[in-house]
């Protein structure tokens, strides 16, 4: 009798053991999933995370789908709990680059203009974790930046924040210097660098969105591959002014800042495999770039290149009249934007220059 009531409150005693870790465990899975979705309480974990949750080629999944990445060098992931497997969900909104007065100028922007006239679309994020930012084209000098206000965009997805160390070693910036466009009047070598970490943004959060589809797929097993009809693929560093609608064109950009062999590298929207030439594939292409007479007279010049990739994919591109301004780390907002080579779109089909060797 004695023994059945030692073995009977021993087992009590375990289950309430079992009960309370359980607890632990999932209030210590809230702690780190808010914890990665803001900046202040990151820093309370002071970095600190286990190995068998963190590994470079595998993501910790949460129970809800909610992927975190960080690592010593302060690149790192914040995603948001969202239902996980949406088969409905048919647009995704990716933003790429160097976020500059994120809070108070560009985001209210963003939510009128692309947010609130695109319901429903994943939004996806990729940007640069630095703290100052200097380019004398751009007049900006040790300016201060706030990358964590992409934290606010609480429609996000997935926020990729990278560090200059990663970059670094995911591309060798250095291998281009050979075609700097000397005619252009860029800053060297500033302005390729900048060009190479936009191109790399652009990759990256498409990847992003790709790894969200593969992982969508996963959670429908027999179910045809997920994919996105559409993508709106924006800059975080611009003031948008009207309302951009993602499911208008098949391949769109801006009418600003284009001109004869020259298209606007700012902005795209439209199916899903246009999107996916314009966003990645730039790297791919510029050693056969380089071996055209086009390349070689003007070299790695943006827009140039931009028309040229886009030729050769035989990507519609269709013009439309969106006005957006970019906007400097200083405050400084270029209300020139909208003003300067507004470029008739006659030209687009002009690709006999398009010839490669």
């Amino acid at each position: 009798m004695l023994k059945a009531i030692v073995l009977s409150s021993l087992g009590i005693w375990i289950l309430a053991v079992l009960i309370a870790s359980h607890e632990t465990l999932l209030k210590t899975d809230a702690l780190l999933y808010s914890a990665f979705s803001t900046s202040v309480a990151r820093k309370q974990l002071n970095g600190n995370i286990s190995d068998t949750m963190m590994n470079n080629s595998t993501n910790w999944r949460f129970q809800n789908a909610s992927n975190i990445f960080f690592n010593a060098s302060q690149s790192h992931t914040s995603s948001r709990k969202r239902p996980v497997g949406d088969t409905n969900i048919t647009c995704a909104l990716l933003f790429f680059g160097l976020p500059k007065h994120f809070k108070d100028v560009v985001l209210p922007s963003i939510r009128k203009y692309i947010l609130s006239v695109n319901p429903g679309c994943d939004v996806f994020i990729h940007v640069y974790n630095v703290s100052s930012t200097s380019n004398s084209r751009n007049q900006e000098k040790n300016e201060l930046l706030h990358p964590d206000e992409v934290n606010l965009m609480k429609e996000a997805t997935t926020i990729v924040f990278e560090s200059t160390a990663d970059f670094q070693k995911r591309r060798n910036v250095s291998l281009f210097y050979k075609y700097f466009p000397w005619k252009d009047g860029w800053i060297w070598p500033t302005s390729l660098e900048n060009m190479i970490k936009q191109w790399h943004s652009i990759n990256h959060v498409w990847n992003q969105m790709a790894n969200h589809e593969n992982h969508v797929s996963e959670y429908h097993p027999g179910h045809k591959v997920f994919q996105y009809e559409r993508v709106g693929i924006f800059r975080s560093d611009v003031l948008y002014t009207n309302n951009i609608n993602i499911s208008e064109g098949v391949a769109v950009t801006s009418l600003f800042n284009n001109g004869k062999a020259w298209m606007s590298d700012r902005l795209f929207y439209g199916l899903r495999e246009y999107g996916e030439k314009w966003a990645c594939e730039r790297f791919g292409y510029v050693e056969k770039y380089m071996k055209t007479k086009f390349g070689q007279v003007h070299r790695l010049h943006s827009e140039r290149f931009l028309f040229h990739l886009m030729g050769y994919w035989n990507v519609p591109i269709h013009y439309r009249d969106i006005c957006f301004k970019r906007v400097r780390a200083t405050g400084k907002i270029y209300h020139g934007d909208c003003l300067i080579l507004k470029q008739s779109p006659s030209w687009k089909h002009d690709y006999s220059l398009m010839s490669v060797k």
